[in-house]
């Protein structure tokens, strides 16, 4: 008996998506970097817990002044951890920031 295959077909006039294309200014490089790998766990480390609600566990850490407008790259001091939730909100009050010009 013939077997499906599970997967999807290609679809030759849909362009692959790949990781990072839609930003503006691609800092693959540095996150993808094993220092910054190394910097991350480290923060993690001694900031287990959302620097924002102080609720959540930590998801990711994050740059409290984007590198874009001139925050270090690797100083602790422009780093923060955050959970899922304020991850989302801080990145989407950036994104609303930058498309429509909005303050929060």
């Amino acid at each position: 008996m013939p077997t499906l295959n599970n997967k999807s077909p290609k679809r030759p006039w849909i362009q692959e998506r790949k990781p990072f294309e839609r930003m503006a200014n691609k800092n693959q490089d540095i996150y993808n970097g094993t220092r910054w790998r190394k910097l991350s766990k480290y923060k993690k480390q001694i900031d287990p817990i959302c620097e924002i609600c102080e609720k959540e566990a930590v998801y990711c850490v994050d740059h409290k002044r984007p590198i874009n407008e001139g925050g270090a790259i690797y100083d602790l001091d422009n780093l923060q951890s955050l959970c899922v939730g304020c991850n989302a909100s801080k990145t989407g009050k950036q994104k609303n920031k930058k498309q429509w010009g909005v303050r929060y």
